[in-house]
């Protein structure tokens, strides 16, 4: 179904019992802006899954909607952003060089 679905069709899709990525991805923002705002100039650790990432890379990285679908984060990747009291700045995106040692 997802498949024949334009991007913006995607985007705003409510599957039964769920949210659309558009809710989902302003909800993921929405708490990034409030981790910043409280904890500035320390340094945080969030954990969380890839379709997250995803969603912020956007946001992040100051990309489109279509430019972000390149960016497929692997399990237990990670992905560090440092923010400078004004924007993010990506130090590392989808690194798995810390698996299999």
């Amino acid at each position: 179904m997802l498949d024949k679905m334009t991007l913006d069709e995607r985007f705003n899709y409510i599957p039964p019992n769920g949210e659309s990525w558009k809710k989902f991805d302003a909800r993921l923002k929405s708490k990034l802006v409030e981790i910043v705002k409280n904890h500035k100039g320390r340094t945080v650790v969030i954990v969380t899954h890839g379709g997250a990432i995803r969603a912020l890379i956007p946001y992040l990285l100051g990309v489109s909607k279509e430019e972000s679908f390149k960016y497929d984060p692997n399990n237990a990747s990670l992905s560090i952003f440092e923010h400078d009291g004004n924007k993010f700045f990506k130090k590392t995106v989808n690194d798995t060089s810390h698996l299999g040692k």
